[in-house]
């Protein structure tokens, strides 16, 4: 019997990584964005910016739907997973560009 439950230990970590994350990209827009003197908006509408939030976005609701025990809820979130990530690659086809 093993006293870790491994499975909820990684689904939780992965939500927590993604939260921290997001945390950290929406500092260094604040920080980018007083260095340029530009606003919040403009800083956070740059392509980089909207790919690593897409990111973020992506697997916080992987690292929720893998944690919910209800089916509704799995389904809503692997749907809005899916969304992060149609943005994600729309993103990097925009910075490519």
């Amino acid at each position: 019997m093993s006293l870790i439950n491994w499975n909820s230990l990684i689904s939780n970590t992965i939500w927590i990584l993604a939260l921290a994350w997001l945390l950290a990209v929406i500092s260094m827009a604040i920080w980018s964005a007083r260095e340029n003197n530009r606003k919040l908006s403009v800083e956070l509408d740059q392509p980089n910016r909207q790919m690593q939030l897409n990111l973020g976005g992506m697997l916080f609701t992987v690292g929720l739907a893998l944690v919910s025990e209800e089916l509704w809820q799995m389904i809503i979130l692997i749907a809005l997973g899916v969304l992060f990530f149609v943005q994600l690659v729309l993103s990097a086809r925009s910075m490519q560009r």
